[in-house]
């Protein structure tokens, strides 16, 4: 039973610490730019990530950074990072990086279009 718990134990820590390693992963993901004020991007790439089949690791509004993990079967072990930088009052630039850990997906998901086009749909 001790045994078990261990296991289970690094199985999160090993999860969690994938997740956290995105969130360094800046200047490596794709760019998108919107003319919107930066909490109106925020709002919308929160809800963009809420209403993909992620799920909401982490968010930092003032570090403007966002953490998600894939959640199925497909995507399983796909960690996502939104980066959001304001570019002045009215724009936002949007960078959405993947790290992922099944490297032998038949058929990726591309993640970063996903959620960028979620959130230009979201933020009109």
């Amino acid at each position: 039973m001790k045994l078990l718990v261990v296991l289970a134990s690094m199985v999160l820590l090993v999860g969690c610490a994938s997740s956290n390693s995105v969130g360094d992963a800046k200047g490596s993901g794709k760019i998108a730019f919107y003319n919107y004020s930066y909490d109106k991007v925020w709002a919308s790439a929160l809800a963009a990530v809420q209403e993909s089949q992620l799920t909401l690791v982490a968010k930092d509004k003032e570090g403007g950074k966002i953490i998600a993990r894939g959640n199925s079967a497909v995507n399983i072990g796909d960690n996502v990072a939104v980066f959001i930088t304001a570019v002045d009052k009215s724009s936002t630039m949007v960078e959405v990086a993947i790290q992922r850990e099944n490297k032998n997906s038949k058929k990726p998901i591309d993640w970063s279009e996903i959620v960028l086009t979620k959130i230009r749909e979201l933020v009109k």
